[in-house]
């Protein structure tokens, strides 16, 4: 909604590295949540501009990179996506070497206004 808050975390560890966004607004219908990744679809809360590939797309994309998208509704409100991108072997061993891949805690940006 207009004024609303999008919150933006991370987190890392030895498999992946795990980006939260997180908004104020009223979440995604219950019926919608289990297709906002199928080409096409439009929820009940889509604007009439709306192709419905806009998630699918985003899907598409991060599969690509050894990654998945998650969407749910954030308790106390809000919706929030959850992307998971998978360590290579090999990253996960320079990982290691350079003495990376250590928690880092989520909540690292906060943006406010202007969302619609």
């Amino acid at each position: 909604p207009r004024g609303g808050t999008i919150v933006i975390g991370c987190r890392e560890t030895p498999l992946f590295t795990e980006i939260s966004v997180r908004d104020s607004g009223p979440g995604i219908a219950p019926e919608d949540l289990p297709h906002v990744f199928e080409r096409f679809y439009k929820g009940k809360a889509a604007g009439k501009d709306s192709f419905g590939i806009g998630l699918s797309l985003a899907r598409a994309i991060l599969q690509r990179e050894n990654a998945v998208i998650k969407a749910e509704n954030a308790p106390g409100g809000g919706s929030r996506f959850l992307m998971r991108f998978y360590k290579t072997a090999a990253v996960r061993k320079n990982c290691r070497e350079k003495g990376t891949g250590k928690s880092v805690p989520s909540g690292l940006g906060r943006m406010t206004g202007g969302i619609e």
